[in-house]
């Protein structure tokens, strides 16, 4: 199952814009610090200022995932801004009763303090995207302008899919759970509004993956039986953008998500933590008090490095090219572009045009 997670990665798709690449724009690769560790990395054009935060066990994070980071990038005007989301769980409790009594009811917002885990009804990604949107930006008319849902890629969700259930249902045999169905699927919308008389551009791109199991055992008080659905979204990226300014930054959100997240060794102390404080969070019902424990054990994984060699299957679905800077560090540039060059300064340019090199700069071969 685990495998099945981060492969999920590359659910986080994005619209092609024609003829846009992001001719001459200077971009850098960026470690992203939280708290005196190396929590992940920003690749962002030079000029925008990165800005990042970890959500540490709190109640709005969930016993699988206690850990939720966020990286921003924002353009000097303040006009463009560049977002990725790590990890999120949530529950849906379809029906929970012994005998002819409820014994648990589904609330949005609430958690259920049986698996510690926030509450929201099951979304497809469209409409994760859509609640990402109106909670991004308030008070204003948003309209869906674009939706790709990626139909070419159907055969490939479904075959995810089936591994997930299959992963699942060969656990669940240990603990008496039926595993009912799985999804996986993904989306991305662009929505248009005004914005202080300004036309803007929102892209939002959002995986989901969910699976729906059922139990029940006799009871002294009638037979207990309980159906959910437990539903992830492993990466969310989103885009801010005044139209006007839309087909020179949307290439550069392209290499933003290729390159952007969370670095393994933070994955590892997701892991880490849902497996060490399940016994005493679930014997609390709370993930309050753990928050001093869970930084001490992302300072203690982030301390062995800051590598991001897991598999990502956006290298699938993408058509990329790895390349290797003067630090060692890679990047992964889509094979559109003929020219990457490297500067001095560490800045990355990447252009059509042999004319795009930049002052002292090197071009780099793909590595193969």
């Amino acid at each position: 199952m685990k495998k099945c997670c981060l492969l999920l990665v590359a659910l986080l798709l994005l619209l092609s814009v024609s003829g846009a690449v992001a001719e001459g724009v200077p971009m850098n690769m960026r470690t992203v610090n939280w708290d005196g560790s190396a929590v992940g990395r920003c690749f962002a054009p030079s000029d925008f200022r990165i800005e990042s935060n970890v959500a540490v066990c709190t109640e709005e994070q969930s016993l699988g995932n206690p850990l939720f980071l966020t990286v921003t990038a924002v353009s000097p005007e303040e006009d463009v801004v560049m977002q990725y989301s790590s990890a999120r769980d949530y529950i849906q409790i379809v029906q929970a009763t012994t005998g002819n009594m409820t014994t648990k009811e589904h609330v949005d917002g609430r958690v259920d303090v049986t698996t510690l885990t926030p509450m929201l009804r099951f979304m497809y990604p469209s409409l994760f995207c859509d609640l990402v949107a109106s909670t991004t930006i308030s008070g204003v008319e948003i309209i869906v302008d674009a939706e790709n849902s990626y139909p070419e890629l159907q055969d490939v969700f479904k075959q995810l899919a089936l591994n997930y259930y299959n992963e699942a249902a060969s656990m669940s045999q240990l603990v008496g759970v039926n595993i009912d169905d799985a999804l996986i699927d993904a989306c991305e919308r662009r929505y248009s509004f005004d914005f202080e008389g300004t036309p803007y551009y929102m892209c939002v791109a959002a995986s989901v993956q969910a699976l729906q199991y059922s139990m029940s055992m006799p009871s002294f008080y009638g037979d207990m039986s309980e159906t959910d659905v437990t539903w992830g979204v492993p990466y969310t990226y989103l885009l801010l953008c005044p139209q006007a300014k839309f087909e020179q930054y949307y290439p550069c959100f392209s290499l933003f998500m290729d390159n952007t997240g969370s670095s393994d060794q933070f994955a590892k102390a997701n892991e880490r933590l849902s497996n060490e404080i399940r016994e005493s969070v679930l014997a609390a019902r709370s993930l309050d008090g753990t928050s001093s424990y869970c930084r001490s054990v992302l300072r203690d994984e982030a301390s062995d490095g800051d590598d991001y060699s897991d598999e990502r299957f956006t290298d699938y679905i993408f058509d990329n090219n790895d390349y290797t800077l003067s630090d060692g560090s890679h990047i992964k540039v889509d094979t559109a572009y003929d020219y990457v060059y490297e500067d001095g300064d560490g800045n990355i340019v990447v252009s059509n045009s042999a004319f795009a090199e930049p002052a002292g700069g090197n071009r780099l071969s793909p590595n193969h």
